[in-house]
């Protein structure tokens, strides 16, 4: 694989903070190709690639080739074929690689930044219809939802549309892509975001073994199940005139930083990770608390959680709920939870609650990783210790107020997002149990 490109795409993962904004385009004008499928003498229109740089371009899996046909991407004037085509772990979204394309691409789109809010007025779905006419078509409703464990949206249109469809800002930037319909409701679809955007192409990265050397010289990170350790001793820190060296890891889900002052009195954490999550670490200069990713970065892909099946564990009862030390004095179970209010939520009043049974003749110390992952795709992580007992192994009762966790610090509660939660936990790495309840 070129090195060429493993810069690249590590690159495109940092396109977060590289707004180009400019000046109004109608659809034909924006940054978009033509995805075509040629057999033999007959080339099909397929779907729509959005340039993200000179050499790589996104589009729906929905397009590939099939029964030996060839790929090929035009802006109407010129035809490009991809040389590489590199698809996400769940096979819906793929990058094309061109390397060196003659002539270059027209133009290229930058992702919408994070920390930019986006409303229905401000962009639409481009649609391209078989015949290669394009349309416009307007939001008309969504909701965040977690969708193959990408942030996401569920929207409703104001037309058809078709996996692979961009939402573009009106000055060129890619705000999110169609990937799926959505079999409930007339021109109803799952659109993946910029925050879900950002996350699939670092996996992309991760799975085509494209991250190599970009870590800084001496910064290592090992990874045991889900527990991390992240070392810079032997790495050169980097310093600026009234600039602090921190150490950050981004999880390319979320909009926030995990962030800790690289100096020589600290030159080591270990985190417990959320399975199914991709992070990067590396240096960041800042004047005060990072906002950035690092330019140079490790990749950290976290794979899934196996099912927690040792010493014969069993989950006998894991929600959310009011006051289980009141039920408990009641001498009840506690109501799971299933609907609640975004103020219930930020109270902080509500408790994570778990029930279980093993069978073990001698205490064994786990980790335990409790994880919040809201609809707008963060994930919010609380780690603690696990003790296997054989005085509690029949009913091993624990629970905890979420305020108290620190799984709501980072939510800003003046816009809790609505649609589902899910809550799980993994012991030892592996997952015990989860739950979905809805905020509305």
């Amino acid at each position: 694989m070129n090195r060429q490109w493993s810069a690249l795409l590590i690159a495109l993962i940092l396109l977060l903070t590289a707004g180009s904004a400019g000046a109004e385009q109608a659809p034909a004008d924006l940054p978009l190709m033509t995805v075509y499928l040629r057999s033999g003498e007959t080339r099909t229109p397929a779907g729509t690639a959005v340039p993200l740089s000179d050499m790589a371009l996104l589009t729906s899996a929905m397009v590939l080739p099939k029964n030996g046909e060839t790929l090929e991407i035009s802006d109407g004037t010129h035809t490009w074929i991809p040389e590489n085509i590199l698809t996400d772990r769940t096979g819906t979204a793929a990058v094309l690689l061109i390397d060196e394309p003659e002539p270059a691409f027209p133009a290229v789109s930058s992702l919408v930044p994070l920390n930019v809010r986006v409303t229905a007025n401000d962009c639409a779905v481009i649609y391209e219809r078989p015949d290669g006419t394009r349309t416009e078509l307007r939001v008309l409703d969504g909701a965040s939802q977690t969708w193959q464990d990408y942030s996401c949206m569920l929207v409703q249109l104001s037309g058809e549309a078709a996996p692979g469809s961009p939402l573009m800002m009106k000055n060129g930037e890619l705000a999110g892509m169609i990937l799926a319909e959505y079999a409930e409701g007339p021109n109803r679809y799952m659109m993946i975001t910029v925050d879900g955007l950002i996350q699939m192409l670092a996996e992309i990265s991760w799975q085509a073994d494209l991250i190599g050397d970009e870590a800084p010289e001496g910064f290592r990170v090992t990874l045991d199940a889900n527990r991390a350790t992240i070392d810079w001793k032997d790495a050169e820190i980097p310093t600026g005139e009234g600039l602090n060296a921190y150490t950050v890891i981004g999880d390319t889900g979320n909009s926030f930083l995990t962030y800790f002052p690289a100096d020589k009195e600290l030159t080591e954490v270990r985190m417990l990770l959320t399975p199914g999550r991709t992070y990067l670490a590396g240096f960041v200069l800042a004047a005060d608390a990072p906002d950035d990713l690092p330019e140079k970065c490790a990749v950290i892909a976290v794979p899934e959680a196996e099912p927690l099946t040792e010493n014969g564990f069993k989950s006998i009862l894991c929600a959310l709920t009011e006051d289980p030390e009141k039920d408990a004095e009641a001498g009840r179970s506690p109501e799971p939870l299933t609907r609640i209010t975004a103020e219930q939520l930020i109270s902080g009043e509500l408790y994570f609650y778990s029930a279980s049974s093993y069978q073990v003749t001698e205490q064994i110390q786990e980790t335990l990783l409790v994880t919040l992952t809201a609809p707008d795709g963060n994930n919010y992580r609380y780690e603690s210790g696990w003790v296997y007992g054989p005085d509690y192994q029949d009913n091993d009762v624990w629970y905890f107020p979420l305020k108290e966790g620190g799984l709501l610090d980072m939510m800003n509660p003046g816009s809790v997002p609505r649609g589902q939660y899910e809550m799980a936990f993994y012991v030892g790495g592996r997952l015990a149990d989860r739950f979905t309840f809805e905020v509305e």
